[in-house]
């Protein structure tokens, strides 16, 4: 990745550039906590569950947090 060059297609293409954090978003969070709730619970949404067996496995399980390998909740059984 050239930084030079992507400024200077920003700057040529007159883009504007917005960065965001969820706290920009902390009044709406108890309304998402609220309907995400909901959906989770009526089952239109569901949360992925990665479940590894052995704590033997425990550094592969910690490892696959940090590689994008995981999604969702991951659980290490005994």
């Amino acid at each position: 990745l050239d930084v030079r060059a992507f400024f200077v297609t920003v700057i040529i293409r007159e883009l504007r550039l917005l960065g965001f954090t969820v706290a920009h978003f902390r009044d709406g969070w108890p309304r998402a906590e609220a309907e995400l709730a909901s959906l989770l619970g009526n089952g239109r949404i569901k949360a992925p569950v990665k479940i590894i067996s052995g704590f033997e496995n425990l550094p592969t399980a910690l490892d696959s947090m940090f590689t994008g390998d995981k999604w969702g909740k991951l659980m290490v059984r005994p």
